[in-house]
């Protein structure tokens, strides 16, 4: 990695009369967008923002926070973008952790004179990064220009993404996937953006059609959205050439429901905050469901065995480990947390339950703090889900541990019924004993409407614990 890196970073040299961004009807070119970046850059620093500040963002998606993050960057100040929606109480710890010099918020893209261009230093801190703090409260993780850098260099390299690619983006910009893997890797590419707020299955077909899309990236719950669109929904897709799925195991159902619809196979991808994306399925040949590829250009992958942290054989189940130049530096002032996750060899424990084959290809099987032990036995929920899945009564499921006098943790199930179906618990007990083992099947269940959801669609494991508690103590 170079010890510095351009001021203009992530955005392309050379681009300057290309479209960067669209906004609705507006296409905002690469040459205003860095206009707009050295003007925020010299907002921020009229407000006394320095090298090293950090700089609450609201992320909203409009040009003002683009700019303003692009602008953090280019002073090497922290940009600590958050979710525009958190309440006041998030937004008070979020200042209060990371000792931000400045809560920055204007309602139109902040202009001024420009900051004078200056190199900025590969191994400085660039971004402050929050966690979804779904089991605990949030920690800030750290990266550098040059951990953000080497990710891009990783995913173009693996994806062979080009500067006449098209993006509709559909995700949040205060995490991982909307910010680094979709914006940030289109802007280096030179690539266009369409920006949408938020995501509906018309309307995003609608504007992959009118953009002309090449590419979309999605979490799991979009692509089931998508795939139970009728027909005649779909037409027109044919210019999409690659659709990604990540932040949560993608079913193998919902893989083929897509393929039948749309004629195209997803591509998964493997990453989290703390290390970006480090595993990736081939841009060309075959997808298996189940796996999220192979280890991408200059990563390090093993599996470990959860309590001795050796090293284990492939096939074998453990946690899964990385190493490579886009790892965090740790967490935001905790020198603990940062430890118990960061070995003194550089391998970051991800906390996700995964087997590596004899070929490198990794697969995923559930997150270590997901991981229901009943009676001594150890239940992966994402193998409890597939099974459930399966069963014409159920469109979601999500599998979850509750506390149980007698096996310590019990397996629970929350059910979302097919459209227009009434789902028989026996009849889904029945199914469960026919494909698993018995400590596997759940012994209590929810029907519920829908799954509570993070912002990027990932399941709310512990509100699901927590509501079936209430119902068991209610009798």
């Amino acid at each position: 990695m170079p010890p510095a890196v351009s001021p203009r970073w992530p955005l392309a040299a050379g681009a300057d009369s290309r479209p960067a961004l669209g906004l609705g009807e507006r296409q905002v070119t690469y040459g205003e967008l860095a206009a707009r970046a050295a003007a925020a850059a010299g907002w921020l620093a009229a407000r006394g923002v320095r090298a090293g500040d950090r700089v609450l963002l609201p992320a909203r998606k409009d040009l003002a926070f683009v700019a303003l993050h692009l602008g953090a960057l280019r002073l090497s100040a922290l940009s600590v973008p958050f979710d525009p929606a958190a309440g006041a109480a998030a937004v008070d710890h979020l200042r209060a952790d990371s000792d931000a010099r400045l809560l920055a918020d204007p309602g139109e893209p902040p202009a001024g004179p420009p900051a004078p261009a200056a190199p900025v230093a590969a191994g400085q801190p660039a971004l402050l990064l929050y966690t979804s703090g779904t089991t605990g409260r949030p920690k800030g993780v750290v990266h550098t220009h040059g951990s953000l850098l080497a990710n891009l260099a990783a995913l173009h390299a693996a994806w062979d993404w080009r500067p006449d690619d098209v993006l509709v983006h559909a995700l949040p910009l205060f995490h991982a996937h909307g910010l680094f893997v979709a914006l940030h890797g289109t802007l280096y590419a030179g690539a266009s953006c369409a920006l949408l707020e938020r995501f509906e299955a018309v309307p995003a077909l609608d504007e992959l059609r009118r953009r002309r899309a090449t590419l979309f990236m999605g979490v799991p719950t979009m692509y089931h959205r998508l795939a139970a669109l009728p027909e005649g929904a779909v037409a027109g897709l044919r210019g999409v050439r690659l659709w990604v799925s990540g932040s949560a195991p993608l079913r193998a159902s919902d893989r083929l429901a897509f393929r039948a619809r749309f004629g195209a196979d997803i591509l998964e991808r493997y990453g989290m905050t703390e290390t970006l994306m480090i595993a990736s399925q081939p841009l060309a040949g075959p997808r298996a469901a189940g796996d999220v590829g192979r280890a991408l250009p200059g990563v390090e992958l093993r599996v470990v065995d959860k309590a001795t942290r050796e090293p284990l054989p492939a096939g074998e189940v453990g946690e899964v480990q990385a190493r490579g130049p886009s790892l965090c530096t740790g967490y935001w002032r905790a020198p603990e947390a940062s430890a118990e996750i960061l070995d003194p060899d550089g391998w970051l424990s991800t906390g996700d339950l995964g087997c590596l084959a004899a070929d490198g290809t990794l697969t995923l099987v559930g997150r270590r703090k997901e991981l229901v032990i009943s009676g001594g036995f150890n239940v992966y929920p994402l193998e409890v889900e597939s099974t459930l899945a399966g069963h014409p009564d159920v469109a979601e499921c999500a599998v979850f541990g509750v506390p149980d006098d007698d096996l310590g943790e019990a397996v629970a199930a929350a059910i979302v019924p097919a459209p227009g179906r009434r789902p028989d618990m026996e009849a889904l007990r029945e199914h469960g004993r026919a494909c698993l083992a018995p400590y596997k099947v759940p012994r209590h269940w929810l029907l519920v409407p829908e799954l509570p959801r993070t912002a990027l669609g990932k399941v709310n494991r512990a509100a699901l614990a927590a509501r079936c508690a209430g119902e068991a103590a209610r009798g």
